[in-house]
């Protein structure tokens, strides 16, 4: 018995690895995993153990642990077996069929093929750890019966992937927020106490979570820096996109005659990106944080005034539609772009420097125009089915399907909102996880296609037996 249980598991681990081989399509097309310049940071910051000032270090330290300090592709073969788990487990629950592997297969490749999944997977960036974000707590909220050995995983991942952007800790928020007005509304509304008890530990075990990730993130980061706080230069991006909504000079020169602010002296002449921008004076001492005291003040000053707080929310709602129509895949830059990684994966993984320089990305071989394409024809689709659960009355949907549908409008929506308003609009960072809405589709396409086969073998079995019965 033992040994076919734990033959059972190993067949399960199987699949699984072939799962992610699947999801690594795009790295193998590329030769070598992609890079991103701020590959570079994240490499550097796990192997000379620092934590940077604009992000967090602790998915520079996943690439050392992971890499073993040799290979960037074990980074990405685990960021894919980790994918691989969660939609093993998902379509498990949602699609127990005789034929399952086929449909895990099936799902797997179809969405390589006509979403930028494998892209993302495929990346050193913690670019897909924010889908990682959706997929757990979707998993604890619709399997709450899950036995604890998944739970404990999903936890543990739930935390790291909060850990390795300063953008996911404010999702998981909004994620928290919309479960707590969901169960709340439910309560007060339709007082279903009794019935949503359970969602009411797990909304705190999430809250639990999130507190965790935080704690761990200020203990961390002032062992290593002497600081208790979660991200150094917020101000500096803030202002940032205060300048880039063209908010910061008209605001200059209305107040610089009340308030003598250090950046007046530079009004007339900064630079159109205020952080990357060595001419900008915000970088070009060096320090971001020289002025940050300064900074924190006159971003109230603009953020809370009568004239231009309105303009700056405005502006982020406005730049949230924007993004939320703008997830192009295939952001993978060449030329000077790629230089801080190669000098990383030079000095600390010599033994790939010629596999990287023979990369299609090196090499300026990638075109993502037709995969682009089929996405956006692929994700408009998606859209159209997954509003079928709230319009066909016809059909006993599974309410967690419902939910979870809500859950990724909340979690689509706070990720462009997040992005756009603290940082810039970027394909990148909605395509990081725009392909979770034809994923969702899938499923309940293939739902509808398993419930019509269903009825259709009970309808044929019904006429046997009645055909029995009359030749009787």
């Amino acid at each position: 018995m033992k040994n076919l249980h734990f033959q059972k598991r190993l067949t399960v681990f199987g699949i699984i690895v072939l799962g992610s081989i699947i999801l690594l399509r795009l790295a193998c097309y590329n030769s070598y995993p992609f890079v991103y310049p701020d590959t570079g940071t994240y490499i550097r910051s796990g192997f000379e153990v620092f934590v940077p000032i604009d992000r967090p270090i602790f998915y520079g330290l996943f690439v050392r642990i992971v890499s073993f300090s040799t290979s960037l592709w074990n980074v990405v073969f685990v960021q894919s077996f980790i994918l691989a788990y969660l939609v093993y487990l998902i379509l498990k629950e949602f699609i127990g069929s005789t034929y399952f592997n086929f449909y895990y297969f099936f799902i797997l490749t179809f969405l390589c093929l006509t979403t930028g999944v494998s892209f993302n997977v495929s990346m050193i960036t913690p670019d897909i750890f924010t889908s990682f974000l959706f997929l757990i707590v979707f998993i604890l909220y619709a399997m709450p019966d899950l036995n604890i050995f998944h739970k404990f995983i999903l936890w543990v991942l739930f935390i790291a992937s909060i850990l390795t952007h300063h953008s996911h800790l404010l999702i998981s928020i909004f994620i928290f927020g919309f479960f707590l007005v969901s169960i709340i509304s439910k309560i007060y509304f339709k007082n279903l106490f009794q019935k949503f008890i359970s969602k009411i530990y797990f909304i705190q075990k999430l809250l639990l979570l999130i507190l965790i990730s935080v704690g761990f993130s200020l203990v961390i980061n002032f062992y290593l820096s002497k600081k208790w706080s979660l991200s150094q230069a917020s101000h500096a991006f803030i202002l940032n996109k205060i300048h880039d909504n063209e908010l910061l000079v008209p605001f200059l020169n209305e107040y610089c005659n009340k308030a003598p602010f250090y950046l007046c002296q530079f009004k007339d002449s900064l630079p159109w990106d205020l952080i990357w921008d060595m001419k900008s004076p915000i970088t070009n001492s060096g320090d971001w944080n020289l002025h940050k005291s300064e900074d924190e003040h006159l971003i109230k000053e603009i953020v809370f005034s009568r004239n231009y707080g309105p303009l700056f929310v405005l502006k982020s709602i406005q730049q949230t539609f924007k993004q939320l129509f703008k997830f192009n895949t295939g952001d993978a830059p060449n030329g000077e772009m790629i230089n801080p990684p190669l000098i990383e994966i030079r000095k600390y993984m010599p033994s790939e420097r010629k596999e990287f320089l023979a990369a299609h990305q090196f090499n300026h071989l990638l075109d993502f125009e037709f995969l682009n394409t089929i996405q956006i024809i692929i994700v408009y689709l998606a859209l159209c089915i997954l509003t079928l659960p709230f319009v066909i009355n016809t059909i006993e949907w599974d309410y967690r399907i419902k939910q979870g549908i809500l859950l990724l409008a909340v979690f689509e929506i706070s990720n462009a909102f997040i992005c756009s308003t603290f940082s810039t609009v970027l394909d990148r960072y909605q395509s990081r996880v725009i392909w979770l809405i034809p994923f969702f589709a899938t499923i309940i396409l293939l739902q509808l296609v398993l419930k019509y086969w269903e009825t259709q073998n009970n309808f044929s079995k019904q006429e046997l037996s009645s055909f029995k019965n009359t030749s009787e």
